[in-house]
């Protein structure tokens, strides 16, 4: 069973059987005249009227009363549902789409899946083994493909309102992606390109690379310079950044947030920075209220091989083959999924309510987010 947003009431198993549709026989005056019809014998015990009802697991529907005795849902949401495991999902995403506006550089998906479906999803991976499926149900956070987004355009007028703005936004983001989902930065694919050319130092020096990229491209000093340390370092993450060495993965410390609220309040009354100031202080509320936590607890990580989105320097054609490396061996490897993971969802009231103000927290987050990546990019939206 998946359920989606745009899955839900039409067309969805909602994990209830189908009605099957029975092709009107012919009316008696367009049958052959040597048709005519034989009822076998049946038996008095043999009900002559039926029922036809839908068959909803029992632990599904009992999460569903319980979402719907205790979260935030609307009856006045739901229309013409299939099963109570539509109704429910009809609730929950509507309710979803009042926490946010549609995301204009987030490209991020929430479906409603069972957990023999997340065991198909994730059956392959090594790991899959390690999913107990405990939960009748589980929301799958999931990204079909990551736009990427320059930077290098609106830096200068970042860097003259304050050296510091443009790196502040960056660790800001960096920081509420931990918290919420994956957004790819200028130091992660750095570590990337590291891994594939530098024999994994980010840190090393031309000397270093130098053996490694000799066995790569051969002995080519052309192509060999375009890869040096020196050179590629600087395109992929330059200085100005002030980032850390690594983007994914690592729990941020509010000391490495950037500039601080009463700086940016100074600077909202800059021409040309004001918007993105102000947005940069509600994003930092909004990090601080998560307190360094995962608001999506999810109870199984899908590996997925794109983000939310992915913020670069430029976009230029070092970067294009460096997405090509990237997802060619994420899919070789095997073990990808497009899911970020895979939250359960609560069954109990107290764990509902808290499950609901995590995900409100969230999606707020997310929301900032979206409109932050808006004022660092000229890059289209999605």
């Amino acid at each position: 069973m998946l359920l989606s947003p745009r899955q839900t009431s039409g067309g969805v198993d909602g994990g209830v059987a189908a009605i099957p549709q029975f092709q009107r026989p012919a009316a008696a005056a367009d049958r052959p005249a040597n048709g005519f019809l034989t009822l076998p014998e049946v038996s008095a015990d043999v009900a002559v009227r039926g029922q036809v009802r839908f068959h909803t697991p029992e632990a599904v529907t009992a999460l569903a009363r319980a979402q719907f005795d205790a979260a935030p849902l609307r009856a006045r949401d739901i229309k013409a549902p299939s099963g109570i495991a539509d109704a429910y999902a009809q609730a929950l995403f509507k309710w979803f789409g009042r926490q946010h506006r549609p995301f204009k550089y987030l490209n991020l998906t929430f479906s409603m899946m069972d957990a023999d479906t997340v065991r198909s999803e994730i059956s392959h991976q090594y790991e899959a083994e390690s999913f107990t499926g405990d939960a009748p149900l589980y929301l799958a956070v999931s990204s079909d493909g990551e736009g990427i987004f320059e930077l290098h355009a609106r830096a200068e007028k970042f860097t003259r309102a304050h050296p510091q703005l443009l790196a502040t936004a960056l660790r800001l983001v960096q920081a509420a992606s931990w918290q919420t989902t994956w957004i790819r930065t200028p130091s992660e694919l750095l570590h990337h390109f590291s891994y594939f050319h530098w024999d994994g130092d980010e840190m090393a020096s031309d000397d270093d690379a130098l053996e490694h990229l000799t066995e790569c491209h051969g002995g080519d000093s052309e192509t060999l310079q375009d890869y040096l340390p020196s050179v590629a370092r600087e395109e992929l993450r330059p200085a100005a950044l002030c980032l850390p060495t690594k983007g994914a993965g690592r729990r941020p410390s509010r000391r490495s947030l950037g500039l601080d609220v009463a700086t940016l309040e100074m600077l909202t009354c800059r021409r040309g920075v004001g918007r993105l100031c102000r947005e940069l202080i509600r994003l930092r509320d909004l990090v601080r209220r998560g307190r360094e936590r995962h608001l999506f607890d999810y109870a199984y990580r899908g590996n997925p091989v794109y983000s939310a989105a992915a913020m670069v320097w430029q976009n230029d054609d070092r970067i294009q083959q460096l997405f090509d490396d990237i997802y060619t061996f994420d899919w070789e490897g095997g073990e990808a999924t497009m899911h970020m993971g895979f939250i359960p969802i609560a069954q109990k009231a107290s764990a509902i309510r808290r499950q609901y103000a995590d995900w409100q927290l969230a999606l707020q987050t997310l929301a900032s987010i979206d409109r932050v990546l808006g004022h660092l990019t000229i890059s289209d939206p999605l």
